[in-house]
């Protein structure tokens, strides 16, 4: 049997397939995972990542369709992800964690200007990130983006544009620094 879509996953375990179920998840770990992460860090992310996936379960056939469950795999997660934020936060050891929890593949960049990006995202506000996260990690449009958070394309949009201008500001400044030394 060849490999199943998502809508007959989801068809399936609506109808009580456990293995489906399985198989969903696998299918959707890395990327959420990796989105969370991008948040909170790996560490708290399994956790959050696992208790988002024990609720999309147990609610799962209050979902009309396999985006809505997406979505709302999305949300929760999103959520969690920025209330915990919110609670370990304090402005010093925040910004450290962010720090440390920020990675990527250099994929044919110069890895000092890798290194002065991940810097630049660095310093956003959660929910900044969390925009810039989806849109470059997952390459998701400002609509899909509002649709996975539950936010306006609007704000979405002017997220981005405060992130890109807090990231320019940020590389420009590292310019000039670099330029005076």
């Amino acid at each position: 049997m060849g490999v199943i879509d998502d809508t007959t996953l989801f068809n399936l375990i609506r109808q009580g397939d456990v293995t489906a179920a399985d198989k969903l998840v696998n299918r959707w770990h890395s990327m959420f995972t990796g989105f969370i992460a991008r948040i909170t860090g790996i560490d708290d992310a399994a956790d959050i990542v696992q208790d988002t996936y024990l609720t999309l379960f147990k609610k799962f056939h209050t979902f009309k369709n396999i985006n809505h469950a997406r979505r709302f795999m999305y949300k929760t997660g999103y959520n969690r992800a920025i209330d915990l934020y919110r609670k370990k936060r304090t402005h010093a050891l925040a910004h450290t964690e962010i720090k440390r929890n920020m990675t990527g593949s250099s994929s044919g960049l110069d890895s000092r200007l890798l290194h002065d990006l991940n810097n630049a995202v660095t310093i956003l506000p959660a929910k900044e990130k969390a925009v810039i996260a989806l849109k470059i990690q997952h390459d998701f449009t400002a609509r899909e983006i509002a649709v996975h958070l539950g936010i306006p394309t609007g704000t979405v949009l002017y997220r981005i544009h405060n992130a890109l201008k807090t990231m320019r500001q940020f590389l420009s400044s590292r310019q000039i620094q670099e330029d005076q030394s």
